[in-house]
C-alpha cells in the first residue's frame, strides 16, 4: 500500500510541472474583419508566446506588447509612429480568443477605421507583412 502511495505521489510530482507550464501558456487566435461584425474574417492568425510562434508575422513584437499591457487588449501601447488618422467611419472589428498566461481570453473590439486599428493595437492585430487594408 505504501509503495502505491509513494508511486502516485512521484507520478503527480512529475506531471505537475508540465501541467503548470501548460496552464500558463499563451495561445491566441486573432482575427480582423471589415465592418462592425467579426465575420467574415479577412485575416486570421495564431499567436503563441513563451515560446514565441504561431502564424503571426510579428509574433515577437505582439507578445512584447501584450506583456507590457499585462494581457489587457484595451491597454496595448499601440504604434505611435503612425501619422494622424482621419475621423472617417469605416469600421474594422478585431477578435482574440484563447489563453494568455493560462487565463481565458475572449476579446472583441471595433475600431473606427483601419488606421485607428493600426495606431491603437500596434503589431498585435497587424496580421500581414504587406501594406494595404489587411496589414
Amino acid at each position: 500500500m505504501m509503495i502505491r502511495l509513494a508511486s502516485a505521489l512521484l507520478i503527480t510530482a512529475l506531471v505537475s510541472p508540465n501541467a503548470a507550464a501548460s496552464a500558463a501558456r499563451s495561445e491566441l487566435k486573432l482575427t480582423v474583419a471589415y465592418g462592425e461584425r467579426p465575420f467574415p474574417a479577412t485575416k486570421t492568425r495564431t499567436l503563441t508566446c513563451d515560446p514565441v510562434g504561431g502564424t503571426h508575422p510579428f509574433a515577437g513584437q505582439a507578445c512584447r506588447d501584450l506583456d507590457r499591457a499585462g494581457g489587457d487588449f484595451t491597454r496595448l501601447p499601440g504604434d505611435p509612429g503612425i501619422p494622424g488618422c482621419t475621423r472617417e467611419y469605416d469600421p474594422v472589428t478585431v477578435t482574440a480568443r484563447g489563453h494568455w498566461k493560462g487565463r481565458p481570453v475572449k476579446f472583441r473590439w471595433t475600431y473606427g477605421n483601419d488606421c485607428m486599428r493600426k495606431f491603437e493595437s500596434g503589431p498585435v492585430f497587424r496580421l500581414s507583412y504587406y501594406g494595404g487594408s489587411t496589414q
